[in-house]
């Protein structure tokens, strides 16, 4: 008692070495219970992805979403005459959409890096137009009152 067969050890091994693989997959992966919560740094590239990600997509009510207050008078302020012309009724996406209309259309945003000081980040990122040069941009972000994400204070 107590000895296994050649071919027995054989398949035990085997049986072993595929669950080592498939942990291995799953760690490598974030996935089930190896998922490890974001970073700050991915959560400022997330949201930098997240804003032009909207912007291309026409969806300019998720970009005011991901503005800071500051950042969004500072837009009104730059769209004085169409906000006048108006009667002051825009809201801050039917502005947006003014004002960017389709520019972030087909443009694909890489974040290269992050630093982040306190409450505040800055993400350098490279702005991509379809069938256009490469551009960099400083967006400046941040983080909510209620610590739960960022926003966009300066989108370069």
């Amino acid at each position: 008692m107590g000895y296994l067969s050649v071919e027995a050890r054989r398949r035990i091994a085997a049986l072993i070495l595929i669950l080592a693989v498939v942990l291995a997959i799953l760690a490598i992966t974030d996935s089930a219970f190896f998922e490890d919560p974001p970073t700050e740094e991915e959560r400022v590239a997330a949201a930098v992805e997240d804003f032009f990600e909207a912007a291309a997509a026409g969806d300019f009510e998720r970009d005011c979403e991901l503005l800071t207050k500051d950042a969004e008078a500072v837009m009104r302020r730059s769209a004085e005459r169409l906000v006048a012309e108006s009667d002051g009724q825009l809201k801050c996406a039917q502005i947006l959409e003014a004002v960017v209309a389709d520019s972030f259309a087909k443009v694909t945003v890489r974040v290269r890096s992050v630093n982040i000081e306190g409450n505040r980040a800055r993400a350098e990122a490279v702005l991509k137009p379809e069938g256009e040069l490469s551009s960099f941009r400083t967006i400046l972000l941040e983080e909510d009152e209620e610590g739960n994400g960022w926003l966009i204070s300066d989108f370069g």
